[in-house]
């Protein structure tokens, strides 16, 4: 009887076994377009493994990391010049994958998997949660919910370890923009470039918090105080108007309220009425447009952390965009104002600096908008959006740091499917991105 697969979220679909050379050779992007897929054709697919191998999600990863040419496999060795073979080994209930010697065996060559790259800081057992990892951040998924759901697939895996994860994943993607030529722009004669930078936050070094839950803007100067209703001005208004109270006439009425009685009240009760509580004391309203005083430090704009901008837009009269993978984007923080030439992180050093290390020569600069072919600046100022709300779906909050900043340039430069993330991954791990076959 065919073994069961889960496929669509639907328990108890029946599916037809595959071998495991006809399932690592059909690896395609569809399998990572969602956790549906990716549950369909990597976790729940049923596989015929050859003998002396057993199914685990270890050596499913193993095998999608080699087709995709992040892992490496060894051509032979040179003592003698045999092939080599995938060996599985069972230690105290640990499996252990590596390559030997299809001649003499292990004690002639061996090596294990994860002996090249970045993959070593990832133990193989963990490969499988790994790769599911990397296939949500690269569908721009919040970082939380997918925590939940590894916890759910994977068993228990400290949140600690997924955010080293992350970052491991973002310092392959720092690593392999310049590898595959995708930090710089512009270039030909003719390309349109143009630049803009946005504040992101208040350098900690000042006492602040960069890269925090929130842009910090507790202490960010006021012009005025704004439509906002704070609870303390709520309060003040109320002690405009007295309580409403029974008393005798000789309290106190503010215009435009209900006329109280003079005499006490009738009823069973006899005698006067105690005397009335004290009345509150008047307080002043509040002037209207007046500045609210906080600390000058906190001023995003003289003393924020700026990010700096530059896309590729078009070439003359042709427009380039995300939908025809042409449009390329590349950034630079500038420096804290401590740091920056003259005091100015916005100045003209700085801009100079940036645009010579990110953007080559013949391009063209655009600042505002050129009648002639219709570019303007709405074209980088999107991108300062699109990027903040990737991080702010991702995380949150805004939290854009410079390894942050290059994942979101690889996706926009490189690409967003599966096969692109791979490339990067092998790049990172000075490969040239070709198949392998266990």
């Amino acid at each position: 009887m065919p073994k069961t697969a889960r496929i669509g979220g639907l328990a108890g679909v029946r599916v037809a076994p595959v071998s495991f050379k006809q399932w690592q050779r059909s690896i395609c992007d569809e399998w990572f377009a969602s956790n549906a897929a990716f549950e369909e054709h990597v976790l729940r697919r049923p596989i015929l493994f050859p003998d002396g191998l057993e199914d685990t999600l270890s050596l499913r990863a193993i095998a999608i990391f080699l087709h995709c040419g992040v892992a490496a496999r060894p051509s032979g060795r040179a003592e003698c010049g045999g092939p080599t073979k995938f060996e599985a080994r069972a230690d105290r209930e640990w499996n252990t994958y590596r390559w030997s010697c299809k001649t003499v065996g292990h004690k002639h060559f061996c090596e294990p998997v994860n002996s090249h790259g970045f993959l070593t800081k990832v133990p193989v057992n963990s490969w499988m949660p790994f790769l599911y990892l990397i296939n949500n951040l690269r569908l721009g998924r919040n970082l939380k919910d997918v925590q939940d759901e590894m916890a759910d697939l994977f068993g228990n895996i400290h949140r600690g370890t997924i955010s080293v994860w992350k970052q491991l994943n973002q310092e392959c993607s720092g690593k392999a923009l310049p590898a595959l030529d995708a930090l710089m722009a512009g270039g030909k004669k003719g390309d349109t470039v143009v630049v803009d930078e946005t504040v992101i936050g208040v350098d900690k070094a000042d006492g602040w918090v960069l890269e925090s839950r929130s842009v910090n803007k507790g202490g960010a100067t006021t012009a005025r105080a704004g439509p906002r209703r704070t609870t303390k001005l709520v309060r003040k208004q109320i002690l405009k108007r007295l309580p409403a109270r029974t008393g005798y006439n000789t309290q106190q009425v503010q215009k435009g309220s209900f006329k109280l009685k003079s005499k006490p009240m009738k009823g069973p009760m006899k005698g006067p009425m105690k005397r009335p509580m004290k009345k509150p004391m008047k307080r002043a309203p509040p002037r209207k447009n007046v500045a609210i005083r906080k600390r000058p430090a906190a001023n995003l704009k003289s003393n924020g952390r700026w990010l700096w901008i530059a896309a590729l837009v078009g070439d003359k009269f042709d427009v380039y965009t995300h939908q025809d993978l042409r449009k390329r984007v590349t950034y630079k923080l500038l420096p804290r104002k401590a740091d920056a030439h003259n005091g100015e992180p916005r100045g003209l050093e700085e801009i100079r600096e940036a645009l010579a290390s990110r953007v080559r020569k013949k391009s063209m600069g655009n600042q505002h908008r050129d009648k002639k072919t219709g570019f303007h600046t709405n074209d980088v100022e999107s991108e300062n959006a699109r990027a903040k709300g990737w991080s702010r779906k991702r995380c949150g909050h805004l939290h854009l740091s410079e390894a942050g900043m290059d994942e979101y340039v690889f996706y926009v430069n490189v690409g967003g499917a599966m096969a692109s993330a791979t490339r990067g991954l092998a790049a990172s791990n000075d490969f040239v991105a070709r198949g392998a076959a266990i």
